[in-house]
């Protein structure tokens, strides 16, 4: 019997533990991408094997990994007991957000300019440059810093420009 690809192993993963999971919680889904609203709130949990940065799992709640891998060997049962024990620690906390407000108290990325522009837009010019100030504290040293610093200065610039 031929071996299963990381892609098979993946899709197989995500057929025993996120999708009956996420359905069972409201999600429905499409492609690799799960969406549930509810009241002023669309939760949005998106599955991928290579991700871009956007809201990871682990920055909405404790205890959780920042990845599972998956490749052509993962143990599928095993590992399907991780992923759901991610999700559901996630879905607790994404259902104590009722609105923007909540999701910026749960951000705990300092290089989140989503939250950034939002407490630009609402007026929180303290809240922006004190998200500035640390990001700055912990990534400023980095060679990266000027990319970052010129994203922090094109999102207060754009927000400031649309009001």
């Amino acid at each position: 019997m031929e071996q299963p690809t990381a892609e098979q192993s993946f899709a197989a993963l995500l057929e025993v533990s996120a999708v009956p999971l996420l359905k069972q919680h409201g999600f429905r889904k499409q492609k690799l991408t799960f969406r549930r609203e509810r009241d002023d709130v669309v939760d949005v949990v998106n599955l991928q094997l290579d991700c871009q940065y956007r809201r990871r799992i682990e920055n909405i709640g404790s205890g959780i990994g920042p990845h599972v891998t998956v490749d052509a060997e993962t143990d599928i049962p095993a590992t399907a007991d991780i992923v759901c024990a991610a999700l559901t620690s996630a879905l607790e906390v994404m259902c104590q957000l009722r609105g923007p407000d909540d999701i910026v108290r749960f951000a705990l990325s300092d290089i989140d300019f989503d939250v950034f522009r939002y407490r630009f837009a609402t007026g929180d010019k303290a809240g922006a440059d004190e998200h500035y100030q640390r990001a700055r504290y912990q990534f400023g040293a980095e060679p990266r810093w000027q990319r970052l610093d010129d994203l922090f200065r094109q999102a207060s610039a754009r927000t400031v420009g649309a009001d």
